[in-house]
């Protein structure tokens, strides 16, 4: 069985998205707009071994059990598999410059590459989400079965088969965010760092994507062919977080501080000076409402920031950050 080399989630994830015609133009220039990805259902993706359950009932344990016990398990298991295979889940890459990719999902080298702050993608609705390597095998996940459950976690088990996919596909490099119902998944306005162009996409097509992502603090790269290498160069800068539109009003009340000043000082001491710098470049973030609460932790080793974010559809949502004595952020 082979994965990706890595285990932890990578900074940077990739996502290939097509271009073809004007009403994929429209459909993925809302979704860069709007900041949101869109999460399908398993048995919506283009493979039909995807979230692959097959189940057998056909074993020592099935056997053993009384027929009522039986019975409520296998309807049991059967809507487990339903459920996984209706769960939305978002495919990203570890790179941008996997040729098969651009021909499957860009529309022929006519679509687009966008590049994902994983960091970022963590504040907004993929929060809680799994993000998982796929695992690539030419053997298929066993069939689950009443044995099979007695000896594993049932979450293992049916990950297992929500992020495994046959070995072919393992120039993928693929990456899946799991755990999410299908429809859209919004994200912070500095997730998306890059937009690559591919070098067949239409000139119209073009002009209205760095005409619309002029406010953004995105990048944008255009590719084009040299011998069997596709080149991208940078045409369009992005501008900086402190210049982009905002979407959330960005305030703090010093009394946050002050109130806890006594406690804050226990654990910063002189570090305590480099708390408001930190306050206010969380503040500088364009989707940053408010910073809710400045405190220490149970057991007074670190430093809690509480802070709502606000996303384009509206939403507020609230997250922790968490810095040790020297103000350096924690995972």
């Amino acid at each position: 069985m082979e994965s990706n080399t890595k285990t932890t989630p990578p900074k940077t994830l990739y996502r290939y998205r097509p271009l073809g015609n004007s009403d994929l133009v429209k459909r993925e220039l809302d979704a860069i707009l709007n900041s949101y990805l869109y999460a399908p259902r398993f048995e919506q993706m283009n493979d039909p071994m995807e979230a692959m359950f097959e189940l057998s009932f056909d074993d020592l344990y099935t056997a053993l059990l009384p027929k009522e016990i039986f019975e409520t398990g296998r309807k049991v298991i059967k809507a487990a598999a339903e459920t996984a295979k209706k769960s939305g889940l978002i495919s990203m890459s570890a790179t941008h410059l996997d040729y098969p990719l651009w021909a499957y999902y860009a529309s022929n080298f006519e679509g687009m590459c966008l590049e994902f702050d994983t960091q970022e993608l963590a504040i907004a609705d993929l929060h809680q989400h799994l993000l998982v390597p796929v695992v690539y095998d030419s053997v298929a996940p066993e069939p689950v079965s009443f044995g099979l459950l007695a000896i594993s976690q049932p979450m293992e088990v049916v990950n297992k088969r929500l992020m495994q996919k046959r070995q072919e596909w393992q120039h993928e490099k693929e990456w899946r965010y799991l755990g999410g119902k299908e429809g859209r998944q919004h994200y912070t306005d500095l997730a998306l760092k890059r937009i690559y162009l591919g070098p067949r996409i239409a000139l119209k097509t073009k002009k209205n994507i760095l005409y619309k992502m002029k406010g953004r603090p995105v990048e944008i790269y255009e590719g084009s062919v040299h011998g069997y290498d596709v080149k991208f160069n940078c045409i369009q800068k992005g501008i900086s977080r402190e210049e982009c539109k905002r979407t959330g009003a960005g305030s703090f009340d010093r009394n946050l501080i002050t109130s806890n000043n006594k406690e804050l000082h226990a654990v910063l001491g002189e570090s305590l000076d480099h708390l408001e710098q930190t306050i206010n470049g969380l503040c500088s973030h364009p989707n940053l409402e408010r910073i809710d609460g400045v405190c220490t932790s149970n057991n007074e080793t670190l430093i809690r920031i509480t802070a709502t974010y606000r996303l384009k559809d509206g939403c507020d949502i609230s997250r922790n950050h968490w810095f040790d004595a020297h103000m350096k952020r924690m995972p």
